[in-house]
């Protein structure tokens, strides 16, 4: 059926570069704004919205019709109440293009700490102490071998020991090794880097780290002890 829009605001002038008074006159301007990717897709929820009678929400480009600029509009609406066979929304036509630029920064800035933290085996960890909110990177769940925190039985009691020291005397930072025990049954050595963030009353209500997977370096350090040893039993067996 036919379309059209009883009421366009002054904004719309901002937001496409359209005059309201030529919008209402004639809607397919607005219409022939839209990016020739995003058509059809926004007029396929249009026709949504009309046939189950639910909200419109929808997010396309258009081309500024002043400055020719590719941005990014959400629409939103209530849902449609059917007038003489006909339906009617009210709702809002929004630029999101600062936000949606955003969103990809901020895609690209995690994509890049991913990268970084798998090239060198650095694990974060983000713990809310009040709110019980935690987030492990993938890269720790790796570390760990799937969700299942296992520490080894020898480090379990020092760790936990010096984690609520640290938390009881106030430290800001908390440097500690230890092993874990993977659901693989191999063991793995970890160096975490914890930053501790208290309230006024310093009671500690975050803490932000990066574990660190040494047990290459342990490794060779392991190697260059038995070497050292070697090296002394044989001088020491010398008349």
């Amino acid at each position: 059926g036919s379309q059209e829009l009883p009421f366009v605001s002054e904004r719309i002038r901002a937001i496409m570069g359209l005059a309201p008074d030529s919008v209402i006159r004639d809607i397919d301007l607005h219409f022939r704004l839209v990016h020739a990717e995003d058509r059809a897709g926004y007029l396929a929820a249009i026709e949504s919205s009309a046939a189950q009678k639910t909200a419109l929400h929808h997010t396309f480009r258009i081309h500024h019709q002043i400055t020719g600029q590719v941005r990014w509009l959400t629409v939103r609406t209530n849902k449609p109440s059917v007038v003489d066979g006909s339906c009617l929304w009210r709702g809002y036509i929004a630029d999101v293009t600062e936000e949606r630029q955003m969103q990809s920064d901020l895609h690209i800035a995690l994509t890049r700490s991913e990268m970084a933290q798998r090239a060198g085996r650095v694990g974060i960890v983000d713990l809310d102490l009040v709110n019980g909110k935690n987030f492990w990177s993938d890269v720790l769940l790796e570390m760990y071998g799937i969700q299942r925190q296992d520490f080894d039985e020898d480090d379990r009691e020092r760790v936990l020991k010096d984690w609520t020291n640290a938390q009881a005397n106030g430290l800001e930072r908390l440097v500690f090794e230890y092993r874990i025990a993977r659901p693989n049954n191999t063991a793995r050595w970890l160096r975490s880097d914890v930053t501790f963030l208290y309230d006024a009353a310093k009671n500690p209500i975050r803490c932000i780290g990066v574990n660190i997977d040494i047990s290459e370096e342990k490794s060779r350090e392991d190697a260059l002890s038995e070497a050292h040893e070697w090296v002394v039993n044989i001088t020491d067996s010398v008349p």
